[in-house]
């Protein structure tokens, strides 16, 4: 059963941040993560009821954040502008940011549907993003997604689903 105390905390940041369009809760550290229609992401510590941090990471909406099970440094985040960025749960600060290249590697068929193959890029970290030098194919948008031990799966408004896989020098 949730708390009083909780339930009105959770109404205080819902009023003070209505355009809040997507929540993810860390356990193993206390910390409430989310993403609003204005590209800014927010973190809560629910032990001491502060907002830690905020940061605008889009200059559009995020749609979806996520943290791998246990985690408690990095936290991957999606939205409109269709770029995968990972964030550093503990300051908000962006550790990178990925889109896929327009040429595609290779193709299959399948009972499903078309699998295609194609490369990850990660952007430049410490220049500023300018979305429009980036074709909108290799960046649909991201409305949701899930993540899994070295993979991110992400689905886009172009009805497909990506399966995101990462070397090891990329930590989730």
């Amino acid at each position: 059963m949730v708390s009083t105390s909780l339930v009105l905390y959770a109404n205080v940041i819902l009023l003070v941040y209505s355009s809040i369009r997507t929540l993810c809760f860390n356990p193993s550290s206390q910390l409430l993560f989310a993403g609003s229609a204005v590209g800014f992401t927010y973190c809560w510590d629910l032990r001491t009821r502060k907002l830690l941090w905020s940061n605008r990471v889009s200059p559009n909406v995020i749609y979806s954040l996520q943290h791998m099970q246990g985690d408690t440094s990095t936290l991957a985040v999606g939205g409109i502008d269709g770029i995968l960025r990972f964030q550093n749960q503990n300051d908000g600060s962006i550790v990178s940011s990925c889109v896929v290249e327009d040429k595609l590697l290779s193709t299959f068929q399948s009972s499903s549907g078309s699998i295609q193959i194609r490369k990850g890029r990660r952007l430049p970290e410490d220049t500023y993003i300018n979305i429009d030098l980036i074709p909108k194919t290799a960046r649909p948008s991201i409305t949701c997604l899930a993540v899994g031990m070295k993979k991110i799966v992400t689905t886009h408004n172009t009805d497909d689903i990506r399966v995101w896989k990462f070397k090891s020098n990329i930590s989730l």
